[in-house]
């Protein structure tokens, strides 16, 4: 296992001409010495992000389904689609789906992206007109993991 780091090390000095070793710290480090640079680096990643979306679809004060997504400069990146399954093929994945891309283009925004997992129905976004950029198979088990794109 050590003559495999060192090989990689090496590789990786070769390529880039970086001789800095990379180490193992352990979580006291990282809370110790990391964290404010985290913090800092998130606080500027925040300032890029121009909104968060979240919406759902209620009756009788049941939630139906719901949808959170995040503005990213001219992007928005959905986090989660999701109806209940005694909801789903009803249309309500469509219609939150499509208030986002509405209110996207409100915003002037020029692309939604978003994955999901071959047993969370990748055919649903093809439908809705979502391109697929690629995917990863295996994702875990016997899963795929496809990444999806619409322009607006």
């Amino acid at each position: 296992k050590k003559k495999y780091h060192i090989n990689i090390q090496r590789r990786f000095i070769q390529r880039t001409g970086l001789n800095m070793p990379v180490k193992w710290c352990g979580m006291d480090a990282v809370t110790e010495e990391l964290a404010p640079g985290i913090k800092e680096y998130r606080q500027e990643v925040n300032s890029l992000l121009s909104g968060r979306f979240c919406y759902h679809l209620e009756e009788d004060g049941s939630i139906l389904g719901g949808i959170v997504a995040e503005a990213v400069h001219d992007t928005i990146e959905v986090a989660y689609l999701f109806v209940a399954s005694e909801h789903r093929g009803k249309g309500y994945g469509r219609r939150l789906l499509l208030h986002v891309e509405k209110e996207a283009r409100r915003r002037q925004m020029k692309r939604i992206l978003l994955n999901t997992y071959s047993f969370q129905s990748p055919d649903f976004y093809r439908k809705m007109g979502y391109t697929e950029l690629f995917s990863i198979y295996p994702c875990f088990k016997d899963c795929a993991q496809y990444f999806f794109m619409k322009a607006l």
